[in-house]
Protein backbone atom coordinates (compact mmCIF):
# COMPACT_ATOMS: atom_id res chain seq x y z
CA UNK A 1 0.00 0.00 0.00
CA UNK A 2 1.49 3.13 -1.08
CA UNK A 3 -0.71 5.89 0.98
CA UNK A 4 1.41 9.09 1.91
CA UNK A 5 4.44 8.85 -0.42
CA UNK A 6 2.53 8.03 -3.19
CA UNK A 7 0.79 11.25 -2.83
CA UNK A 8 3.61 13.18 -2.29
CA UNK A 9 5.08 11.88 -5.60
CA UNK A 10 2.56 12.41 -7.48
CA UNK A 11 2.40 16.33 -6.06
CA UNK A 12 6.10 16.01 -7.07
CA UNK A 13 5.46 15.11 -11.14
CA UNK A 14 2.83 17.73 -10.96
CA UNK A 15 5.06 20.42 -10.15
CA UNK A 16 7.75 19.10 -12.44
CA UNK A 17 4.63 18.70 -15.53
CA UNK A 18 3.34 22.29 -14.70
CA UNK A 19 6.79 23.86 -14.55
CA UNK A 20 7.99 21.99 -17.36
CA UNK A 21 5.24 23.74 -19.42
CA UNK A 22 5.23 27.01 -18.33
CA UNK A 23 8.99 27.13 -18.88
CA UNK A 24 8.07 26.24 -23.07
CA UNK A 25 6.37 29.07 -23.10
CA UNK A 26 9.21 31.74 -22.36
CA UNK A 27 10.71 32.86 -25.61
CA UNK A 28 13.59 33.62 -26.78
CA UNK A 29 15.48 30.58 -24.44
CA UNK A 30 15.93 32.53 -20.97
CA UNK A 31 17.64 31.38 -18.62
CA UNK A 32 16.00 29.79 -15.76
CA UNK A 33 17.00 29.11 -12.27
CA UNK A 34 14.67 28.06 -9.65
CA UNK A 35 15.07 25.76 -6.60
CA UNK A 36 12.44 24.81 -3.80
CA UNK A 37 13.04 23.68 -0.71
CA UNK A 38 11.60 22.35 2.39
CA UNK A 39 13.59 24.00 5.38
CA UNK A 40 12.14 21.68 8.02
CA UNK A 41 12.89 18.27 6.30
CA UNK A 42 16.13 19.58 4.41
CA UNK A 43 14.56 18.07 1.16
CA UNK A 44 14.84 19.60 -2.08
CA UNK A 45 11.56 19.82 -4.03
CA UNK A 46 12.44 20.73 -7.32
CA UNK A 47 15.98 22.20 -8.99
CA UNK A 48 16.68 23.74 -12.23
CA UNK A 49 20.13 25.19 -12.77
CA UNK A 50 20.62 25.98 -9.42
CA UNK A 51 24.14 26.30 -9.52
CA UNK A 52 24.00 28.53 -12.70
CA UNK A 53 24.88 31.98 -12.34
CA UNK A 54 22.15 35.15 -12.89
CA UNK A 55 21.70 38.44 -13.17
CA UNK A 56 20.05 39.52 -9.52
CA UNK A 57 18.69 42.93 -9.65
CA UNK A 58 16.81 43.73 -6.42
CA UNK A 59 17.29 40.32 -4.84
CA UNK A 60 21.05 41.66 -4.48
CA UNK A 61 19.60 43.41 -1.48
CA UNK A 62 18.93 40.05 0.18
CA UNK A 63 22.81 39.86 0.53
CA UNK A 64 22.82 43.55 1.81
CA UNK A 65 20.53 42.75 4.44
CA UNK A 66 21.55 39.54 6.15
CA UNK A 67 24.99 40.88 6.38
CA UNK A 68 23.78 44.02 8.03
CA UNK A 69 21.63 42.34 10.63
CA UNK A 70 24.75 39.39 11.33
CA UNK A 71 27.71 42.59 11.61
CA UNK A 72 25.87 46.03 12.75
CA UNK A 73 23.03 44.08 14.51
CA UNK A 74 19.43 44.97 14.05
CA UNK A 75 20.05 47.76 16.39
CA UNK A 76 22.10 49.75 14.66
CA UNK A 77 21.20 53.37 13.93
CA UNK A 78 22.73 56.08 11.75
CA UNK A 79 23.98 59.11 13.37
CA UNK A 80 23.93 62.68 12.66
CA UNK A 81 25.55 65.39 15.15
CA UNK A 82 25.91 68.74 15.44
CA UNK A 83 29.24 70.34 17.03
CA UNK A 84 31.13 73.23 18.11
CA UNK A 85 34.29 74.47 18.39
CA UNK A 86 35.37 77.71 20.48
CA UNK A 87 33.26 79.60 22.95
CA UNK A 88 29.67 81.45 23.17
CA UNK A 89 30.17 85.34 23.92
CA UNK A 90 27.88 87.72 24.23
CA UNK A 91 25.99 85.86 21.06
CA UNK A 92 29.39 85.11 19.32
CA UNK A 93 30.95 81.81 18.43
CA UNK A 94 33.79 82.40 18.27
CA UNK A 95 34.79 79.31 16.04
CA UNK A 96 33.02 76.66 13.73
CA UNK A 97 30.09 74.85 13.69
CA UNK A 98 29.98 70.67 12.44
CA UNK A 99 27.29 69.11 10.94
CA UNK A 100 28.62 65.66 11.06
CA UNK A 101 27.02 63.32 8.30
CA UNK A 102 27.34 59.52 8.80
CA UNK A 103 25.00 58.51 5.72
CA UNK A 104 21.75 58.08 7.40
CA UNK A 105 19.56 57.45 4.20
CA UNK A 106 16.04 58.59 5.70
CA UNK A 107 17.34 61.79 7.42
CA UNK A 108 15.08 64.47 6.42
CA UNK A 109 15.71 68.58 5.99
CA UNK A 110 13.33 68.66 9.19
CA UNK A 111 15.66 66.56 11.61
CA UNK A 112 19.20 68.91 9.99
CA UNK A 113 16.83 71.65 11.28
CA UNK A 114 16.53 70.29 14.56
CA UNK A 115 19.90 69.92 14.90
CA UNK A 116 20.55 73.38 13.40
CA UNK A 117 18.16 74.52 16.27
CA UNK A 118 20.61 73.88 18.97
CA UNK A 119 22.55 77.15 18.02
CA UNK A 120 19.38 79.29 18.73
CA UNK A 121 19.17 77.53 21.70
CA UNK A 122 22.76 78.39 22.66
CA UNK A 123 21.69 82.16 22.12
CA UNK A 124 24.12 82.05 18.75
CA UNK A 125 23.55 85.37 17.03
CA UNK A 126 26.85 84.98 14.77
CA UNK A 127 29.08 83.05 13.53
CA UNK A 128 32.67 84.06 13.73
CA UNK A 129 33.99 81.20 11.99
CA UNK A 130 32.51 78.50 9.39
CA UNK A 131 30.11 76.11 8.89
CA UNK A 132 31.79 72.94 8.10
CA UNK A 133 29.78 69.88 6.09
CA UNK A 134 31.60 66.69 7.57
CA UNK A 135 31.77 64.17 4.98
CA UNK A 136 34.65 62.08 7.63
CA UNK A 137 37.08 60.65 4.61
CA UNK A 138 34.18 59.49 2.65
CA UNK A 139 34.85 60.17 -1.33
CA UNK A 140 32.50 61.91 -3.51
CA UNK A 141 29.91 59.23 -4.63
CA UNK A 142 29.83 57.75 -7.74
CA UNK A 143 28.29 55.31 -9.38
CA UNK A 144 28.64 51.48 -9.08
CA UNK A 145 30.05 49.64 -11.96
CA UNK A 146 27.70 48.41 -14.47
CA UNK A 147 25.47 51.03 -13.73
CA UNK A 148 23.43 52.47 -16.67
CA UNK A 149 24.35 55.92 -17.79
CA UNK A 150 20.30 56.77 -17.84
CA UNK A 151 19.27 55.82 -14.71
CA UNK A 152 21.34 58.24 -12.81
CA UNK A 153 19.73 61.18 -13.26
CA UNK A 154 16.02 59.61 -11.39
CA UNK A 155 15.20 58.77 -7.47
CA UNK A 156 15.59 54.94 -8.25
CA UNK A 157 19.14 55.31 -8.39
CA UNK A 158 19.72 59.10 -6.71
CA UNK A 159 23.27 59.37 -5.39
CA UNK A 160 24.07 56.89 -2.14
CA UNK A 161 26.62 59.77 -0.54
CA UNK A 162 27.49 60.46 3.19
CA UNK A 163 24.64 63.49 2.79
CA UNK A 164 21.24 62.56 2.11
CA UNK A 165 18.71 64.50 2.57
CA UNK A 166 14.90 63.73 1.26
CA UNK A 167 16.25 60.81 -0.04
CA UNK A 168 18.17 62.97 -2.53
CA UNK A 169 15.33 63.92 -4.88
CA UNK A 170 12.86 66.28 -5.67
CA UNK A 171 9.40 65.38 -7.82
CA UNK A 172 7.69 67.80 -10.45
CA UNK A 173 4.76 67.33 -12.96
CA UNK A 174 5.43 68.18 -16.52
CA UNK A 175 1.81 69.36 -18.17
CA UNK A 176 1.81 69.68 -22.10
CA UNK A 177 0.97 73.08 -23.16
CA UNK A 178 -2.63 74.20 -24.15
CA UNK A 179 -1.81 75.18 -27.71
CA UNK A 180 0.78 72.94 -30.37
CA UNK A 181 3.72 74.13 -30.54
CA UNK A 182 3.71 76.26 -26.90
CA UNK A 183 6.16 75.30 -24.56
CA UNK A 184 5.01 72.72 -21.93
CA UNK A 185 4.83 74.07 -18.11
CA UNK A 186 6.17 72.73 -14.82
CA UNK A 187 4.61 72.02 -11.51
CA UNK A 188 5.61 71.09 -8.24
CA UNK A 189 3.92 70.50 -4.94
CA UNK A 190 6.59 71.32 -2.97
CA UNK A 191 8.44 74.90 -3.93
CA UNK A 192 11.75 73.60 -6.25
CA UNK A 193 13.98 76.02 -3.54
CA UNK A 194 17.53 74.13 -4.11
CA UNK A 195 17.07 73.35 -7.78
CA UNK A 196 16.03 74.94 -11.20
CA UNK A 197 14.76 73.22 -13.87
CA UNK A 198 14.94 74.79 -17.45
CA UNK A 199 11.97 73.57 -19.37
CA UNK A 200 12.51 73.45 -22.77
CA UNK A 201 9.54 71.14 -24.29
CA UNK A 202 7.65 71.65 -27.27
CA UNK A 203 3.80 70.72 -27.31
CA UNK A 204 3.08 68.37 -30.54
CA UNK A 205 0.44 66.37 -32.45
CA UNK A 206 0.67 62.96 -31.45
CA UNK A 207 1.12 61.96 -35.62
CA UNK A 208 4.34 64.15 -35.58
CA UNK A 209 7.59 62.48 -35.59
CA UNK A 210 8.84 61.14 -31.83
CA UNK A 211 10.70 63.44 -29.69
CA UNK A 212 11.95 61.81 -26.67
CA UNK A 213 11.86 64.04 -23.73
CA UNK A 214 16.23 64.37 -22.22
CA UNK A 215 16.97 65.36 -18.74
CA UNK A 216 20.45 67.19 -18.13
CA UNK A 217 21.90 68.47 -14.69
CA UNK A 218 25.21 70.46 -14.10
CA UNK A 219 27.15 69.66 -10.83
CA UNK A 220 25.33 72.95 -9.11
CA UNK A 221 21.87 71.38 -9.24
CA UNK A 222 20.74 72.89 -12.58
CA UNK A 223 18.71 70.94 -14.69
CA UNK A 224 17.30 71.03 -18.53
CA UNK A 225 14.74 69.21 -19.76
CA UNK A 226 14.51 69.52 -23.50
CA UNK A 227 12.29 66.95 -26.22
CA UNK A 228 8.58 67.23 -26.98
CA UNK A 229 5.21 65.42 -25.39
CA UNK A 230 2.16 65.41 -26.91
CA UNK A 231 -0.93 67.66 -27.32
CA UNK A 232 -3.49 66.98 -24.65
CA UNK A 233 -1.72 64.09 -23.15
CA UNK A 234 -2.11 63.54 -19.13
CA UNK A 235 0.73 65.66 -16.94
CA UNK A 236 4.09 63.50 -17.13
CA UNK A 237 5.22 63.12 -13.43
CA UNK A 238 9.29 63.45 -12.63
CA UNK A 239 10.93 61.82 -9.86
CA UNK A 240 14.59 63.00 -10.25
CA UNK A 241 18.00 62.41 -8.01
CA UNK A 242 19.83 65.48 -6.49
CA UNK A 243 22.97 65.71 -8.83
CA UNK A 244 24.66 67.06 -5.76
CA UNK A 245 23.69 66.47 -2.39
CA UNK A 246 26.64 68.43 -0.70
CA UNK A 247 25.33 71.63 -2.38
CA UNK A 248 22.06 70.76 -1.50
CA UNK A 249 22.87 70.39 2.21
CA UNK A 250 24.66 73.85 1.50
CA UNK A 251 21.69 75.79 0.14
CA UNK A 252 19.57 74.44 3.06
CA UNK A 253 21.92 75.32 5.77
CA UNK A 254 22.30 78.74 4.65
CA UNK A 255 18.32 79.41 4.01
CA UNK A 256 18.30 78.34 7.87
CA UNK A 257 20.52 80.75 9.07
CA UNK A 258 19.29 83.75 7.41
CA UNK A 259 15.73 82.84 8.56
CA UNK A 260 16.91 82.67 11.95
CA UNK A 261 18.71 85.31 11.35
CA UNK A 262 22.07 84.15 12.33
CA UNK A 263 24.84 85.90 10.87
CA UNK A 264 27.97 83.67 9.37
CA UNK A 265 31.42 85.85 8.83
CA UNK A 266 32.54 82.59 7.08
CA UNK A 267 31.68 80.17 4.50
CA UNK A 268 29.42 76.67 4.31
CA UNK A 269 32.07 74.56 3.46
CA UNK A 270 32.94 70.53 3.19
CA UNK A 271 35.37 69.46 5.75
CA UNK A 272 36.77 65.38 6.05
CA UNK A 273 37.67 65.40 9.91
CA UNK A 274 36.45 67.21 13.18
CA UNK A 275 38.86 68.85 15.70
CA UNK A 276 38.22 68.93 18.99
CA UNK A 277 34.39 70.01 18.98
CA UNK A 278 31.87 69.92 21.33
CA UNK A 279 28.60 67.88 20.31
CA UNK A 280 25.44 69.75 20.99
CA UNK A 281 23.29 66.84 19.70
CA UNK A 282 22.53 63.75 17.92
CA UNK A 283 20.26 62.95 15.85
CA UNK A 284 19.84 59.20 15.52
CA UNK A 285 17.86 57.09 12.82
CA UNK A 286 15.55 54.25 13.14
CA UNK A 287 17.33 50.64 14.27
CA UNK A 288 18.48 48.53 11.05
CA UNK A 289 15.63 46.31 11.83
CA UNK A 290 13.42 49.17 10.99
CA UNK A 291 15.24 50.71 7.76
CA UNK A 292 15.30 47.42 6.23
CA UNK A 293 11.72 46.79 6.32
CA UNK A 294 11.46 49.95 3.77
CA UNK A 295 14.40 48.82 2.15
CA UNK A 296 13.06 45.41 0.77
CA UNK A 297 9.48 45.94 1.11
CA UNK A 298 9.93 49.36 -1.07
CA UNK A 299 13.01 47.85 -2.84
CA UNK A 300 14.94 51.17 -2.28
CA UNK A 301 18.11 51.56 -3.88
CA UNK A 302 19.65 54.39 -1.68
CA UNK A 303 19.03 52.19 1.13
CA UNK A 304 20.39 49.18 0.51
CA UNK A 305 23.76 51.01 -0.99
CA UNK A 306 24.16 53.28 1.94
CA UNK A 307 23.27 50.34 4.65
CA UNK A 308 26.19 48.32 1.90
CA UNK A 309 28.63 51.24 2.40
CA UNK A 310 28.69 51.59 5.68
CA UNK A 311 29.19 47.90 6.47
CA UNK A 312 32.09 48.06 3.89
CA UNK A 313 33.45 51.12 6.26
CA UNK A 314 32.72 49.64 9.73
CA UNK A 315 34.21 46.05 8.44
CA UNK A 316 37.38 47.52 7.51
CA UNK A 317 37.32 51.03 9.09
CA UNK A 318 37.94 52.33 5.90
CA UNK A 319 36.60 55.03 3.97
CA UNK A 320 33.08 54.09 2.31
CA UNK A 321 33.29 52.57 -1.26
CA UNK A 322 31.90 50.00 -3.29
CA UNK A 323 35.06 47.89 -3.51
CA UNK A 324 35.35 47.60 0.77
CA UNK A 325 31.06 46.99 1.15
CA UNK A 326 31.32 44.11 -1.53
CA UNK A 327 34.86 42.48 0.24
CA UNK A 328 32.65 43.28 3.99
CA UNK A 329 29.23 41.28 3.08
CA UNK A 330 30.87 38.52 1.07
CA UNK A 331 33.09 38.05 4.14
CA UNK A 332 30.46 38.30 6.40
CA UNK A 333 28.26 35.42 4.51
CA UNK A 334 31.95 33.26 4.51
CA UNK A 335 31.78 33.44 8.65
CA UNK A 336 28.46 32.70 8.38
CA UNK A 337 29.17 29.36 6.59
CA UNK A 338 27.63 30.32 3.28
CA UNK A 339 30.09 29.72 0.24
CA UNK A 340 30.46 32.85 -1.68
CA UNK A 341 33.51 31.69 -3.91
CA UNK A 342 31.60 31.69 -6.95
CA UNK A 343 29.94 35.74 -5.99
CA UNK A 344 30.81 38.60 -8.24
CA UNK A 345 28.83 41.40 -6.09
CA UNK A 346 29.95 44.62 -7.39
CA UNK A 347 26.94 47.04 -5.20
CA UNK A 348 24.28 46.28 -2.33
CA UNK A 349 20.82 47.45 -4.05
CA UNK A 350 21.53 45.20 -7.31
CA UNK A 351 21.47 48.42 -10.01
CA UNK A 352 25.30 46.73 -11.28
CA UNK A 353 24.44 44.33 -14.33
CA UNK A 354 28.00 42.90 -13.11
CA UNK A 355 26.68 41.09 -9.77
CA UNK A 356 26.04 37.56 -10.78
CA UNK A 357 25.40 34.82 -8.22
CA UNK A 358 23.20 31.88 -8.10
CA UNK A 359 19.72 30.44 -6.38
CA UNK A 360 21.48 27.98 -4.14
CA UNK A 361 23.18 31.24 -2.79
CA UNK A 362 19.93 32.95 -2.33
CA UNK A 363 18.38 29.83 -0.82
CA UNK A 364 21.76 29.17 1.26
CA UNK A 365 20.52 32.60 2.60
CA UNK A 366 17.14 31.82 3.45
CA UNK A 367 17.89 28.36 5.07
CA UNK A 368 20.57 30.40 7.61
CA UNK A 369 18.12 33.24 8.11
CA UNK A 370 15.59 30.95 8.86
CA UNK A 371 17.43 28.49 11.39
CA UNK A 372 19.27 31.77 13.44
CA UNK A 373 15.96 33.91 14.63
CA UNK A 374 18.24 36.87 16.26
CA UNK A 375 18.62 38.00 12.18
CA UNK A 376 16.20 35.94 11.00
CA UNK A 377 13.48 37.03 12.25
CA UNK A 378 13.87 41.38 11.17
CA UNK A 379 14.89 39.99 7.62
CA UNK A 380 11.52 37.69 7.15
CA UNK A 381 9.60 40.77 8.26
CA UNK A 382 11.20 43.19 5.91
CA UNK A 383 10.04 41.09 3.26
CA UNK A 384 7.10 42.29 1.07
CA UNK A 385 3.80 39.89 1.68
CA UNK A 386 2.17 38.73 -1.29
CA UNK A 387 -1.28 40.53 -1.39
CA UNK A 388 -0.46 42.73 1.13
CA UNK A 389 2.32 45.05 1.28
CA UNK A 390 5.92 46.52 -0.86
CA UNK A 391 6.41 44.88 -4.47
CA UNK A 392 4.31 41.99 -4.00
CA UNK A 393 0.96 44.44 -2.70
CA UNK A 394 -1.26 43.57 -6.00
CA UNK A 395 0.28 40.14 -6.52
CA UNK A 396 -2.63 37.69 -7.36
CA UNK A 397 -2.71 35.28 -4.21
CA UNK A 398 -6.05 33.34 -4.36
CA UNK A 399 -5.17 30.61 -1.14
CA UNK A 400 -6.06 32.39 2.03
CA UNK A 401 -4.67 30.18 4.32
CA UNK A 402 -1.32 30.46 2.83
CA UNK A 403 1.87 32.85 2.99
CA UNK A 404 4.33 33.96 0.68
CA UNK A 405 7.09 36.76 1.81
CA UNK A 406 9.84 37.61 -0.43
CA UNK A 407 11.84 39.72 -2.16
CA UNK A 408 11.67 40.30 -5.84
CA UNK A 409 14.01 41.85 -8.55
CA UNK A 410 13.62 43.34 -11.39
CA UNK A 411 15.08 45.26 -14.58
CA UNK A 412 14.87 44.95 -18.44
CA UNK A 413 15.46 41.18 -19.21
CA UNK A 414 16.02 40.20 -15.42
CA UNK A 415 12.71 38.87 -13.23
CA UNK A 416 13.91 37.13 -10.35
CA UNK A 417 11.65 36.46 -6.87
CA UNK A 418 13.08 34.89 -3.72
CA UNK A 419 10.83 34.01 -0.10
CA UNK A 420 9.09 32.04 2.16
CA UNK A 421 6.76 30.21 1.40
CA UNK A 422 4.16 28.35 4.72
CA UNK A 423 1.31 26.08 2.79
CA UNK A 424 -1.96 25.64 4.43
CA UNK A 425 -0.54 22.01 5.12
CA UNK A 426 1.83 23.53 7.70
CA UNK A 427 5.28 23.10 5.21
CA UNK A 428 7.99 25.85 5.20
CA UNK A 429 9.45 25.98 2.27
CA UNK A 430 12.13 28.58 0.66
CA UNK A 431 11.68 29.22 -3.42
CA UNK A 432 13.96 31.26 -5.53
CA UNK A 433 13.22 32.10 -9.27
CA UNK A 434 16.15 33.78 -11.36
CA UNK A 435 15.11 34.50 -14.91
CA UNK A 436 17.65 36.53 -17.61
CA UNK A 437 17.18 37.19 -21.02
CA UNK A 438 13.36 37.24 -20.28
CA UNK A 439 11.21 39.12 -22.95
CA UNK A 440 7.33 38.10 -21.71
CA UNK A 441 7.03 39.12 -18.19
CA UNK A 442 3.44 37.45 -18.43
CA UNK A 443 4.90 34.13 -18.35
CA UNK A 444 7.44 34.82 -15.61
CA UNK A 445 4.30 36.00 -13.51
CA UNK A 446 2.78 32.84 -15.12
CA UNK A 447 5.40 30.76 -13.61
CA UNK A 448 5.68 32.26 -10.14
CA UNK A 449 1.80 31.71 -9.80
CA UNK A 450 2.17 28.34 -11.02
CA UNK A 451 4.47 27.60 -8.70
CA UNK A 452 3.40 28.61 -5.80
CA UNK A 453 -0.25 27.25 -6.19
CA UNK A 454 1.69 23.97 -6.92
CA UNK A 455 3.40 23.96 -3.71
CA UNK A 456 0.59 24.60 -1.59
CA UNK A 457 -1.30 21.73 -2.59
CA UNK A 458 1.53 19.64 -1.63
CA UNK A 459 0.79 16.88 0.95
Amino acid sequence: VCLASCNVASAQDALNAHLNTLLALFSGNPSVGIVVKNLDTGKILYALNANRSFVPGSTTKVLTATAALQFLGPQYQFPTSIAISGKVDQSVLNGDVYINFNADPSLQKQDLAQLLSQLSSKQIQTISGNVYINVGNAPTSQPAPGYMWDDQHFCYAAPNSTVVIDHNCFHFTLQPGETIGAIASLTSKNPLTFTSVNVQVRTQLDEQNSCDMQLQVDSQNAYQLTGCVPYQHPAFPFAVAVNNPRMLARQIIRQWLTQQHIKLTGQVLTSHSTPSAAVLQTHYSQSLAQLLRHTLKTSDNLYANNIFKTVGAVYTDQSANWLNGSKAVLDILDSMGIDTKQVHLVDGAGLSRYNRFSPELLLNILQYNYTHPKIGQPFFHALSIAGTDGTLKNFDWPIAQSSFHAKTGSMRSVACTVGYLHTPQGQNLAVVVMVNGIKNYRVYFALIHELLMTLAGLP
